[in-house]
């Protein structure tokens, strides 16, 4: 399930360095918060949840 939620998000939790990438690109030219990427990345994760039909209980 992990790994069907990772690429419908296309977040890419340890598929690749895109991850890593984005951040340090943000750091590097200002352009994000690290706040305003996990927003995004949450945003992403949450839809890709909802388009598989995943439902997460606590």
């Amino acid at each position: 399930m992990f790994d069907n939620v990772n690429l419908e998000s296309e977040v890419g939790i340890n598929n690749d360095d895109y991850p890593d990438c984005e951040i340090f690109e943000a750091a590097l030219y200002d352009t994000k918060t690290l706040d305003e990427l996990m927003d995004e990345w949450n945003a992403k994760w949450t839809s890709a949840q909802e388009t598989l039909g995943v439902e997460v209980t606590e």
